[in-house]
C-alpha cells in the first residue's frame, strides 16, 4: 500500500515569513492607535509612520529570531506557544525604546509602550493559538503525517502510543508488532519475525519505534542499516542496543525520552528556519548582483565551444530521497559551473550549505558501495559544504573517497549550526579565491 505524502505548507519557512509579516503589521497598528490618543498631537505630527514602523519591524526581527515561533511543530503545548510570545513581546518592547532613541524625531513616552505590549500580547497569544488549532484540523484531515510503525509491545510505552495519536502530532500507526498477548493500546498486525517485511514493503513509513528488548541485536542493526538508507527516522524507548560504529543520542518524543541514532540539528523547526533564511539572502544576493555577470560570460564561452544550451539540467536526489531537477552551466567546470544552483537554492531544492551533491543515477552506484550513503538525505544538498571544503579528491581509490565524503557529511549533520554555515561559506570562498 502506498500512502499519499502530503505536505502542508508549514514545511516552508514562508509560512513562517507570512506569520511574521502579519505580526509586525498587528503591531504598527496598535502602536500607532495608541500614539494617536496617547500622546500629545505634537509629538504624533513629528512622527514618521514609515520611520516607526521601520523600528518596530528590526525589534520584532531580533526578538524573533531569538525566539522563533514553536506554534508549527509536531510536539507542543498551548503554554508553550504562549510563553513563546511572552519572551518575544518582552525582548521587542525592551528594544523598541532605544532604537526610538536613535532613529525616531522624538522618543515614544512609557504609557504607549506599556499599552502596546498590554495588547499585543494576547492579541499574538491568541492568533498562535488559533493557527495551532487549524494545523491540527489539518492533520485531522490527513495532511503532514508521519507514518509509524511500533516494533514492541505498546504497553511498555503507553504515554509513547498515546502521544503518537494526538492529533497535532500529526503521526500516524500503520502498525504495531509484537509476541504475546494482545494491547489495548495498538492492535497487533503480525508478529516480530514480520515486522522488517512490512517496513521494506511500505516505502511511506517514515518512522520506526522499537520498544524494549523486541529484537536480537544482529537484528537492531540490520533494522538500522535499512532506515538510514531509506530515511526512516529510528527511535529506541527503554532499549540500548549496540550498533555497529554508532552512538546513540537522546531526545524528546511527547512525554519521554527516545534513544536516536542520529543527532540531526536541523529537525527544529527554528534551526530550518534559521538555515532557510540565510539560504534566501545569499541566493538573492548572488542571482542579482553576481549572476547576470556569470551569465553573460558563460553564454559566450560555451557559444565560442559550439553554441547549444546554456544550461544542463540534471536528476539529483535531494532531501527525503525526493528527485528534483539541478541547474549548471553546460561545459563548464568548477564553481562556476554551479552558480545557476542558487536557483534551486531560492526555491527550496537545494541549501547554500549541505551535503554533497550527486546526482540520481550516480546516487545508486554509491548506494552500493556506502551503505549507509543514504544518511545524506536528511537534509538538503549543498552548493558547497563540509565534506567539499575538507575532503580531498582521490580517483585510484573511489570507495575512500566516497567514505570520507559521508564521514564529513554526517559530522555535518550532527554540528550544524547557522555559524558553521556562514563559516563553510567563506573557507569555500578563500579556497576560490587561492
Amino acid at each position: 500500500m502506498e500512502l499519499r505524502q502530503n505536505r502542508l505548507a508549514e514545511d516552508s519557512p514562508l509560512l513562517y515569513l507570512a506569520v511574521g509579516v502579519c505580526e509586525w503589521v498587528l503591531a504598527c497598528g496598535v502602536c500607532w492607535f495608541l500614539l494617536r490618543f496617547l500622546d500629545d498631537k505634537a509629538t504624533v505630527a513629528s512622527m514618521i509612520p514609515t520611520r516607526l514602523f521601520a523600528v518596530l519591524g528590526v525589534a520584532y526581527a531580533a526578538a524573533v529570531s531569538l525566539f522563533p515561533p514553536v506554534l508549527m511543530e509536531r510536539t507542543v503545548m498551548p503554554y508553550q506557544i504562549m510563553g513563546r510570545v511572552a519572551y518575544t513581546t518582552t525582548l521587542m518592547f525592551i528594544l523598541v525604546p532605544a532604537l526610538s532613541y536613535y532613529f525616531l524625531p522624538v522618543t515614544i513616552v512609557g504609557s504607549t509602550l506599556v499599552w502596546s505590549y498590554l495588547i499585543i500580547t494576547p492579541l499574538l497569544m491568541t492568533g498562535r493559538c488559533v493557527a495551532r488549532s487549524m494545523f491540527a484540523a489539518a492533520r485531522r484531515n490527513g495532511r503532514n503525517l508521519q507514518y509509524s510503525v511500533i516494533v514492541g509491545n505498546p504497553a511498555l510505552a503507553p504515554h509513547l502510543v498515546v502521544h503518537l495519536r494526538r492529533p497535532e502530532a500529526g503521526c500516524r500507526i500503520m502498525a504495531a508488532f509484537y509476541d504475546g498477548p494482545e494491547s489495548s493500546l495498538a492492535k497487533c498486525h503480525g508478529t516480530l519475525a514480520e515486522a522488517f517485511d512490512y517496513i521494506k514493503q511500505h516505502s511511506s513509513i517514515n518512522a520506526v519505534y522499537c520498544l524494549g528488548d523486541a529484537l536480537q541485536e544482529r537484528d537492531y542493526n540490520n533494522l538500522y542499516t535499512y532506515c538510514e538508507n531509506k530515511n526512516i527516522r529510528l527511535h529506541f524507548i527503554h532499549r540500548t542496543p549496540n550498533l555497529r560504529q554508532r552512538s546513540l543520542v537522546m531526545t524528546e518524543q511527547g512525554s519521554i525520552t527516545a534513544l536516536v541514532p542520529q543527532a540531526e540539528a536541523l529537525t527544529r523547526f527554528a534551526n530550518r528556519w534559521l538555515k532557510r533564511g540565510l539560504d534566501i539572502i545569499v541566493s538573492l544576493f548572488v542571482l542579482l548582483f553576481v549572476f547576470p555577470f556569470v551569465y553573460i560570460g558563460a553564454a559566450l564561452v560555451i557559444k565560442r565551444k559550439g553554441g547549444g544550451p546554456v544550461f544542463d539540467i540534471s536528476e539529483c536526489k535531494g532531501l527525503d530521497g525526493r528527485t528534483f531537477r539541478r541547474i549548471s552551466f553546460r561545459s563548464l567546470e568548477g564553481g562556476v559551473a554551479r552558480m545557476p544552483q542558487f536557483i534551486n537554492v531560492l526555491v527550496g531544492t537545494m541549501s547554500v550549505v549541505g551535503p554533497q551533491c550527486v546526482e540520481a543515477d550516480a546516487e545508486e552506484a554509491s548506494g552500493v558501495i556506502i551503505k549507509r550513503y543514504g544518511v545524506c538525505h536528511y537534509a538538503k544538498p549543498g552548493i558547497t559544504g563540509w565534506a567539499q571544503v575538507n575532503a580531498r579528491a582521490n580517483s585510484d581509490n573511489p570507495a575512500a573517497q566516497l567514505q570520507r565524503q559521508l564521514h564529513h557529511d554526517v559530522w555535518y549533520l550532527e554540528h550544524w549550526t547557522l555559524w558553521l554555515d556562514i563559516q563553510i561559506i567563506f573557507s569555500s570562498l578563500l579556497r576560490k579565491a587561492n
